[in-house]
């Protein structure tokens, strides 16, 4: 149980971050970008309209972020406090813009016996399920075995 509550704790403090391209200002945003800690462990999260869906020609939002360079994990530490910055991020995201399609993904290494792809499932369904379904698909590296699964929220 203890285990448990260190988790929801994790994901209710968030470090202070900083919105160095606002959406919500000028005539046509297609790029959000938020910035948190400092040189080497500085995070940054990009949110940028790369696309028009199809279907609805509504703008279509891709989430990334990297620390110090990498999108991959780090092994640095700090992942929770550090997941729950970008999820809050991406929370202020959709409350502000009101986007009707978000994209992100997760990698995972063939060797990785870890679950940050179910973590991320598990999230999106808890904060944005009510608003947007939440579909997957997965991709896998046939020379190295490593898998990406992408995520799209797309508003009901």
């Amino acid at each position: 149980m203890k285990t448990y509550l260190t988790f929801v704790e994790a994901l209710d403090t968030p470090y202070p971050y900083k919105t160095s391209i606002d959406p919500t200002k000028g005539r046509d945003p297609s790029k959000a970008q938020y910035k948190f800690g400092k040189g080497k462990d500085q995070v940054i999260v990009d949110v940028t309209r790369t696309h028009w869906h199809g279907e609805t020609e509504e703008p279509v939002w891709d989430v990334n972020f990297q620390r110090g360079g990498s999108i991959g994990k780090t092994g640095q530490g700090d992942s929770l406090k550090i997941f729950a910055t970008v999820l809050d991020i991406l929370k202020k995201f959709v409350k502000d813009i009101d986007p009707s399609h978000v994209n992100f993904a997760a990698e995972k290494a063939a060797d990785d016996k870890g679950s940050r792809s179910k973590l991320y499932m598990r999230l999106a369904k808890k904060y944005f399920g009510k608003k947007y379904s939440v579909q997957t698909d997965i991709s896998k590296s046939s020379a190295s075995g490593d898998e990406t699964m992408f995520f799209s929220l797309d508003k009901k």
